[in-house]
């Protein structure tokens, strides 16, 4: 035991010599290295390009993929989702 060694007026001493001074770590890497970026940026490049192209849609009413038939089976399967009668 430590305690019994050290009287009390050297602890103050004993504690200031157990504190080690702090430690300084020197980064010398001023930059990261160079990265060819060319792929990454043709890539984005080409993406910039597709978004500012118009978007396409066909709009129908009448017919097998219009919005009159559709809105009527959108509301059939609204009606039978609960039957109103139970047999």
């Amino acid at each position: 035991d430590w305690s019994s060694d050290v009287c009390s007026s050297d602890l103050p001493a004993v504690i200031a010599a157990q504190h080690s001074a702090p430690t300084i770590v020197n980064n010398t890497y001023n930059t990261a290295p160079a990265t060819d970026n060319s792929a990454l940026e043709q890539s984005i490049a080409r993406l910039n390009d597709k978004l500012d192209e118009p978007l396409g849609a066909i709009v129908t009413v009448a017919g097998d993929y219009g919005i009159e038939r559709a809105k009527g089976e959108y509301e059939q399967l609204m009606r039978n989702k609960s039957p109103k009668s139970k047999r």
